[in-house]
């Protein structure tokens, strides 16, 4: 059953370290398997649906940005 999940993403900055681009983000998300991937502005937010709980979710999303962002986020999943 896939659920729909608000990830907050800890630290993504416009600039810099932690740049995080959200069409990127949005894309990378989605070839890991994640679905109906959306963004909300340069905020870090991003709401997916999956099968997985929360926890296995937010390491997902957390080695899917180290990847392929090059970014060292914390991601908090919530339903």
């Amino acid at each position: 059953m896939l659920r729909t999940y608000a990830i907050l993403l800890r630290g993504v900055m416009p600039s810099g370290r932690n740049r995080v681009p959200m069409s990127a983000l949005r894309a990378a998300l989605t070839d890991a398997g994640l679905s109906d991937v959306r963004t909300y502005i340069q905020s870090g937010n991003v709401v997916v649906k999956s099968p997985l709980d929360h926890v296995p979710l937010q390491s997902l999303v957390e080695k899917v940005i180290a990847r392929d962002i090059g970014a060292e986020i914390k991601a908090i999943a919530r339903t």
